[in-house]
Parts: structure tokens; sequence; C-alpha cells
């Protein structure tokens, strides 16, 4: 989903994770479901790539397993 939004926005990897303040590594890995960020690295994606509130809650429901 993220990676959807970053190309909307017409970001590079390189970008975004230099305006969220975290390297491009863990970017790519959340990304690729990897990792998840946390509450705080969630709320300035939200902002940064302007997320729909559904998307967001599709998101958060996602079963892990």
């Amino acid at each position: 989903m993220f990676k959807k939004y970053r190309i909307k926005q017409g970001f590079t990897q390189e970008l975004e994770a230099e305006l969220l303040g975290i390297s491009t590594r863990h970017l790519q890995r959340i990304e690729t479901e990897k990792n998840i960020p946390s509450l705080d690295l969630l709320k300035k994606m939200i902002k940064i790539l302007n997320i729909s509130d559904e998307d967001i809650i599709k998101y958060m429901k996602k079963d892990p397993n």
C-alpha cells in the first residue's frame, strides 16, 4: 500500500526516506511488509503521502499471519 502512495506522490524511496527521517532500507522493508512502521512513523507517512483514512483502516485491520 505505501509504495502505491509514494509513486502517486511522485516520490523516490530516497526522497520519502529523507522526508521521514529514516533510512531507505527501512522504507524498503516497510513497503515490502517485512517491517511495520511505528505509530509516530505511520502518522508522518499518512501526512506526507496523503493516505486516505479508508486505506489506513484497511491496513490496520490486516491479519499479520
